[in-house]
This record gives structure tokens, sequence and C-alpha cells, in this order.
């Protein structure tokens, strides 16, 4: 009898990130950057969850811009280095309800109405403290666990276009929201807009701000708790720009959309999402990417309006029933990090013992998608001549067994 490895976990979970990815580079809307080389056919997504485990499917590894993603994770070292009073005082929150170029200040004497537009993002480059630009790169840097590189060619259309950002910044220094020249902040802005990223990168950056400014690969704090809850915050209510309560009603998680076709999302306490699509649609948000972070909540019950109960508590007890028999009890609420921890408990589990009992009597929510991965998972034991049988679950579980209660499960075995 063959033995199933532990990892072997993640496979229904990289299927159906496969599958999703199939679906979404089918959709043929949206434009091309209004900076870069124009590619229409990539797509990709990367899920990060806070215990530093990676998925990905389709092109995660293929380096674009991270553009406007840049503004979310700038205003977190702005925030770092100044001080959240200092940086109030001259970047608002408020959503603008205005495209992401928009000329304008609030209020008297006037500052940004938040700092994920291009007007309040050159203000938080200028609230960077010493070299910016080497600073910056460093942060993200740590933020994605990898050397990063700026591309030039990126860089210098950017500055060939920048009238309208150079008009901006401009207008900071007549208003006093910065001081001195602009020209250096609006150049740390355009340089960090042209670092190059992957979908796989923008996923642990996304866990990351989930994992309260931790990053879960590395270990590293690279912001203090309350930086990433102000990040998300604002992330929530501006990041993607005059769509944002159309996201959120669809989507629900914080996120932050760039032109060069990337997505950032984060579900507090869970994972981080990074997905990569050039098409955009009006508002300058990726259309696969849109539709790939839209099924994932859905999916997975990411939505910030539907709780779960923490991930921690999904496994109960395990117990050994007999040479031949492990018992494994899952509880409460499977979420995505639920799923992820009751799936490896189950393979490990099977790893010595020819027979595995799931009980499922106390679980009260499954996620939406684990309809079709417990399945999978029966049918990959069953590929290794293990047994499966569960308690308290439905009659679709593949080549499982399901037994009423423990002692049918259990005189099963001894027949």
């Amino acid at each position: 009898m063959a033995t199933p490895e532990a990892s072997a976990a993640r496979v229904p979970i990289l299927r159906h990130l496969e599958r999703l990815v199939d679906s979404a580079r089918d959709l043929t809307d949206g434009d091309p950057a209004p900076v870069g080389p124009g590619e229409r056919d990539g797509c990709g997504a990367a899920i990060c969850t806070v215990d530093g485990h990676i998925y990905g499917a389709g092109d995660v590894d293929v380096e674009f811009a991270i553009q406007s993603i840049s503004k979310a994770f700038t205003y977190a070292l702005a925030l770092s280095d100044r001080g959240m009073d200092f940086v109030d005082q001259r970047i608002n929150v408020e959503p603008s309800g205005e495209a992401f170029n928009e000329i304008s200040l609030d209020g008297d004497p006037g500052r940004p109405a938040n700092p994920l537009v291009n007007i309040g993002a050159i203000a938080a480059d200028w609230c960077v403290s010493g070299d910016r630009f080497p600073r910056i790169l460093e942060f993200y840097e740590r933020l994605a666990g990898r050397s990063l590189s700026m591309s030039e060619e990126i860089y210098r259309a950017e500055g060939e276009g920048s009238a309208r950002n150079r008009a901006l910044a401009w207008l900071l220094t007549s208003a006093g929201v910065i001081e001195g020249h602009p020209e250096e902040a609006l150049d740390a802005y355009l340089r960090q807009c042209s670092i190059l990223v992957t979908a796989t990168d923008l996923a642990i950056m996304g866990a990351t701000l989930a994992n309260r400014g931790v990053q879960p690969v590395t270990g590293d704090r690279v912001m203090s708790e309350a930086v990433a809850e102000r990040v998300l915050s604002v992330m929530a209510t501006c990041g993607m720009y005059d769509d944002a309560g159309a996201w959120m009603i669809r989507v629900g998680l914080p996120a932050k959309s760039g032109v060069g076709g990337g997505i950032v999302a984060a579900a507090s306490g869970q994972l981080g999402i990074g997905t990569y699509g050039p098409p955009l649609d009006a508002h300058g948000n990726s259309v696969r990417g849109t539709e790939m972070c839209a099924q994932l909540s859905h999916d997975f019950d990411l939505h910030f309006a539907r709780v779960h109960r923490p991930h921690h508590s999904t496994i109960r007890r395990i117990v050994d029933l007999s040479p031949e028999a492990r018992l494994v009890e899952l509880q409460g609420d499977l979420a995505f990090l639920g799923i992820e921890a009751a799936l490896q408990a189950v393979l490990t589990a099977a790893q010595d013992r020819p027979a595995v009992i799931v009980d499922m009597t106390r679980v009260h929510h499954i996620v939406h998608h684990a309809e079709d991965l417990l399945p999978q998972v029966a049918d990959r034991l069953a590929e290794t001549g293990h047994r499966l049988l569960v308690v308290g679950g439905d009659s679709q579980l593949g080549e499982a067994t399901v037994c009423r209660d423990l002692d049918e499960a259990v005189a099963l075995l001894r027949d």
C-alpha cells in the first residue's frame, strides 16, 4: 500500500486555482495597459496564506510593472517613517470617487483625498525619509522576500508621459502639503511604479498585510500591526478607485490594482492574493484579475462580511482507534485555512494507518468549494489503497464511505 504525502493536501486547492485561471484566460474584454508592452495573453493567480503556504497557477512568475499597486506599500513606509499624525496632516483617507489622476485637493488649505490616487501617492513618497527610492525598493523587497528590479524602459515611458503627474506635484508644493522642490518625490514615485513584480510577489506582499505586518515566509516584521491595519482600511475604501464600492460588494476584500495588469488583495488573518491579467476595464482594473478575485472570494467565503471562527480550532483532536484506523475530529467553520488544515490532517493521519475516519458532526459551516475538495482527497486516498470514512458528511464525497455515527464507522472497519 502506497503512503500519501502530507503535501498532497495542496493538490485539490492547486487544481481549483488552475481551473479558475483557465476560465479567466478566456475573457477577452479590456484594453492593454497605457504603459508597457501591451501584452494581452497573460493570466495568473497566486495565494499566500498567513502560515506561509504558497499556491500558484498560470503566469505567476511573469514579471510586470507594479504601477499603482505600489501606492499602498509606499504609504505603509511613509506611516512607518513619519507616524500617522504627520502623514494625516498631509494626506486624507477618504474615497475620492474620482479617477486615479484627478487634479484635486480636499478642504482648506487642501490635501489629497487619499494616498491611493496619484496626487496622494506623490505626497506619500515625499513623506518617506532619507534616500527615497532606494528605501522604497528595499521595503518592497522585504515585503516580497526577494530582490526586485526596476524597468528602465517603463521608467522612461512614465517620465515622458508625466506632465499631469508633474502638475500634481507642483500643486502639492503650492498648497504646502510638501516642502521644497517636488521633483525628487515625483521621480521616486515614477521609479516605484516601474518596479517589476510577479503575481506570487503580490500574494506574499498581500499576505504580509493580512498577517498584521509580518512577512509570512521569512517571518520578518516589515511594519507594525497599526500600520498594516491602516493600509488595509484605506485599500478597502479607496483601492479600486471609482469602482471601489462595486468591488467591495462583489469581492469584499481590501485590494489595490495597477495598470500593469496586477491586483493585490488581502483577507485579514487568512491570506493574500496576487493576480496578473493585462487587459484593463474602464476603471483601470484588470478584467481577468477582478474575475479571479471575485471567484476566489465566493468559493472560499473570503468576503469581509462573512466572519469565521479561527482556523486553528478546525482540528478538535486526532486519536488512534487501532493499528488500522485513526480518527480526525473537525469542528467550527472550514474557511480557507480551515480547509487547508483539515486536508493536511487527513492525509497525515493516513501515512501509517490503512483507514481514516473523519468526524464532521461538530463542523458548523463549510465554505462553498470544500464540497469539491473533500471528494478529491477521498479519491486520492483510494488511489493509494487507503480507506476514508466520514461521519456527518453528505453523500457526495467520492470514494469516501459516509456513516451515520462513529459506531457505524468502527463497525464497518471490523467487517
